[in-house]
């Protein structure tokens, strides 16, 4: 059962949305709801023991990622080893950014609109941004095939995409997945797929197409 928070509990205790942004936070994805009893039982364990040390991604962990990638996402050749500790999915855009595209000249594409640090990571990467507007059908957004064919350049070296989308609220479909892999396979772009709102996809004639199960040349 969803239990939702009133607004005053969540005033004056150091909260971003209610005690930064004023009478109307609708800027944060910070939902005033409560968090499930196993987490927080799981969180109780962990401050019962007292010692609060340096911690680590362990091997547990690990197996969990791994075992929810496979049971709610049909990932099924994604190793332990590959995952990575971050602070969080901005560090993470910049990094790829800094990595991929270490020359001033070389482009992050991204399609727009689209969540607004993916627009500004190439600031700290110091390199550029290669901004594609999506195209609107009448019915819903899309990628436009043909303006990303013309935009592309031998300096673009990585796609970032958001995967579902943010703000679109587009669950791109597996065509369109492949179809975006295929796009960054012919131009050597490395694909960077944001999946932090992967398991929000609620409508039941939807999907979520994650990056690891395309077919494995595309990976």
């Amino acid at each position: 059962m969803i239990r939702f928070a009133s607004t005053d509990c969540r005033r004056e205790t150091g909260n971003i949305k209610w005690d930064l942004q004023g009478p109307l936070p609708f800027g944060i994805a910070d939902m005033d709801i409560e968090s499930p009893p196993c987490v927080v039982d799981a969180l109780q364990a962990r401050l019962n023991h007292r010692f609060y040390g340096y911690a680590f991604m362990t091997d547990e962990l690990r197996a969990a990622i791994t075992a929810y990638l496979i049971k709610k996402h049909g990932v099924t050749n994604a190793a332990p080893e590959w995952l990575h500790e971050l602070p969080g999915c901005v560090p993470a855009f910049t990094l790829v950014a800094r990595t991929v595209c270490p020359e001033p000249q070389h482009e992050v594409m991204v399609c727009s609109p689209s969540y607004p640090p993916m627009l500004h990571c190439h600031e700290d990467a110091r390199c550029s941004l290669l901004s594609v507007p999506f195209t609107y059908t009448g019915e819903r957004w899309e990628f436009d095939w043909e303006a990303m064919e013309a935009a592309v350049s031998p300096n673009t070296k990585l796609f970032l995409l958001c995967n579902p989308h943010n703000p679109l609220g587009r669950a791109w479909s597996r065509e369109e997945m492949e179809r975006v892999a295929d796009f960054c396979e012919r131009h050597d772009l490395i694909l960077c797929s944001d999946e932090i709102h992967c398991d929000l996809v609620l409508d039941e004639d939807k999907q979520h197409v994650c990056a690891l199960t395309l077919p494995e040349r595309l990976q």
